[in-house]
């Protein structure tokens, strides 16, 4: 791969399931082709505290409108069909569970205080119970 960006390759969109690796792979193509980087869950969680950003979708648009980036999304609905119809560019991570499941279950293990979001590395929040139920659906579907 030729560092820089393609012609007609500015907008990057990359998504994928929790725990398919989207911060890592938009990170990752950002420092090759030289493109800002935009953090969705870092956009959607930057309140104070925290806490959801009241200018989430706004603040999308404006970074999307723009000429140059790479973004990491599972899929706000706010903001998915903006993205969509801005990126030139999408990489589907799709892996199996049997890829994912470990990353999730690490996640799970982290400790958490009562009523805050789990933060489980750069990228990544999520309420806590909400991974663990994820996890628990999923596991009961591949022992089907």
């Amino acid at each position: 791969m030729q560092d820089g960006p393609r012609p007609g390759t500015h907008r990057i969109l990359v998504v994928g399931s929790t725990g398919a690796g989207k911060t890592t792979m938009a990170r990752a193509l950002s420092r090759r082709l030289g493109i800002p980087y935009h953090e969705m869950d870092a956009l959607y969680f930057a309140g104070p505290g925290r806490r959801l950003n009241e200018a989430f979708a706004e603040d999308v648009a404006r970074i999307a409108a723009g000429p140059r980036w790479v973004i990491d999304s599972l899929g706000y609905p706010e903001v998915r069909d903006v993205l969509w119809e801005r990126a030139d560019t999408i990489v589907w991570l799709d892996y199996p569970r049997r890829v994912i499941m470990p990353r999730v279950r690490d996640r799970e293990d982290m400790p958490v205080h009562a009523g805050e979001l789990q933060h489980h590395g750069p990228g990544c929040y999520s309420a806590h119970s909400g991974v663990k139920a994820w996890n628990r659906r999923a596991e009961n579907e591949l022992q089907r």
